[in-house]
């Protein structure tokens, strides 16, 4: 659909319940006329009796300012996807949670931007700071283990083991 009306997305919150088009200004309009009819006529289709008074959805346009949280001295680039999580889990889960209309990493600038009203992106900002002290948390574990000990083989079939050497032994 964005293609048709030659936007870069739209993104349907779930649990707020709301559409959001992103794209050049110029095509914004006609998109929101169009999803707008479509979804009346859905509605006229399936419950006629909620377009007897008005018009069931909000077009209030989204700020144009987003949110920015640096990450710079934060956490490092080469972790950041471990913040993100795979396939974006974590930044969907701050989304769905906090009802922000989007989340982003910009590589280039090493920042988060989230798009929402002001309470809800304070509240992702919250959950993303949370969230960037478990990760490297994490990550501080993990980088603070000695590499695990593999097991010698000795190659000599004299031995009754089969070769292999009991890592006590080693």
């Amino acid at each position: 659909m964005s293609e048709k009306f030659d936007l870069d997305y739209i993104w349907y919150n779930r649990d707020t319940n709301a559409i959001t088009l992103y794209g050049e200004t110029k095509n914004l309009e006609f998109a929101k006329a169009q999803v707008c009819e479509f979804i009346e006529n859905v509605v006229l289709k399936h419950m006629p009796s909620l377009m007897l008074n008005s018009k069931i959805y909000n077009n209030n346009p989204m700020s144009e300012e987003v949110t920015s949280v640096s990450l710079r001295n934060v956490i490092d680039r080469n972790d950041v996807k471990h913040l993100i999580g795979n396939g974006g889990c974590n930044f969907k889960k701050i989304t769905k949670a906090t009802n922000v209309y989007f989340m982003w990493y910009d590589e280039g600038e090493h920042l988060v931007k989230i798009w929402g009203t002001d309470h809800h992106s304070m509240k992702a900002v919250k959950a993303l700071y949370d969230l960037v002290n478990e990760t490297k948390e994490v990550i501080e574990k993990y980088s603070n283990q000695p590499a695990a000990k593999k097991q010698k083989i000795n190659h000599s079939h004299e031995d009754k083991d089969e070769g292999i050497v009991d890592p006590k032994d080693a």
